[in-house]
């Protein structure tokens, strides 16, 4: 599973889940779940406006905390906030920058071919 905390209002946010989203696919492939949680009040219509335009093929929800304690729970450090967890939903790496992604998600074992991943094994 992947997690991607997420601000709307932050165009590095915006910008990593669209670099996400286009490798929805290879991620379904290999059978990896992607959650997407919004981390930020935002007016009711642009959320989905915004998902709608940039066509976001994970769900994205906001879980029913403050903003600030939901960070520090899953100790969020920065925007966006990818988190990989194993199948037994233990989380194996936090932090993770989109290249690292293969490393982080089946310990590398998912394929190269696809930029997401790398270049190494």
């Amino acid at each position: 599973m992947l997690i991607c905390f997420f601000d709307v209002a932050q165009r590095r946010s915006r910008a990593r889940l669209l670099e996400l989203n286009e490798h929805a696919q290879s991620l379904a492939a290999e059978n990896v779940l992607v959650l997407v949680v919004r981390t930020s009040k935002v007016e009711t219509d642009t959320l989905p406006r915004w998902l709608k335009q940039n066509n976001i093929a994970f769900p994205v929800s906001r879980m029913a905390a403050p903003d600030d304690y939901l960070r520090t729970i899953w100790g969020v450090k920065g925007m966006p906030w990818l988190i990989v967890t194993d199948d037994r939903h233990i989380v194996v790496a936090e932090g993770v920058e989109l290249a690292d992604l293969g490393q982080a998600i089946l310990g590398g074992a998912i394929s190269d071919a696809d930029p997401i991943y790398g270049t190494s094994k």
